[in-house]
């Protein structure tokens, strides 16, 4: 998986509009962890992530309008998103982050009050949404049926490329500059 895109930034106020500050295509590498923890999980990886925001903001760059229509797009791809630097900020990127995960265990209830693990890792894709919504809003045990699921917050190290590390610090410093909402990664992948 590669991603393409801009990181842009926002210059002007209310009246302001977005720019494309830095073209990522060629910067960064791949690396799937990272995108996991950033955007889109695995299914099955456990990884948290820290934005969903799926899609371009309605505001996107005239940079970041042209390179879609470069790589062949009329309209929106489908593995469009937009990471704002308010959501990255608070992270300390050096050369491997700590990440927070999710591990769910199952257990087959054997008898009343007896229980027997099935899976350590059991796979959150393989869960219905509502089960999935009630575990992450318990974020204890939660039964059904036969079936007890259980939710372990653990932290899993991510390495972060010299490559990723330099987007990052750029971007922390226009926020520093322009403020930490008026800075966004816009971008897909293939």
């Amino acid at each position: 998986m590669h991603i393409y895109g801009w990181v842009e930034t926002h210059i002007g106020g209310a009246r302001g509009s977005w720019s494309g500050a830095l073209q990522i295509d060629h910067l960064v590498d791949r690396n799937r962890k990272l995108f996991d923890c950033l955007y889109e999980p695995e299914p099955g990886s456990g990884l948290i992530a820290l934005q969903r925001v799926r899609g371009f903001p309605d505001d996107i760059s005239a940079e970041m309008r042209s390179h879609v229509k470069e790589y062949g797009y009329d309209s929106e791809p489908s593995s469009a998103f937009h990471i704002p630097w308010s959501s990255l900020a608070n992270i300390k990127w050096a050369r491997v982050v700590e990440w927070p995960r999710l591990d769910v265990e199952l257990w087959w209830q054997r008898a009343p009050g007896e229980y027997e693990l099935k899976s350590n890792r059991h796979d959150p894709a393989k869960l219905s949404r509502e089960e999935l919504t009630t575990l992450l809003e318990t974020r204890g045990s939660y039964d059904k049926a036969q079936y007890r699921y259980v939710v372990r917050e653990g932290r899993e190290q991510v390495t972060v490329s010299r490559r990723w590390r330099c987007l990052f610090t750029a971007m922390g410093l226009w926020a520093k500059r322009l403020g930490p909402d008026c800075v966004r990664l816009v971008g897909f992948f293939e």
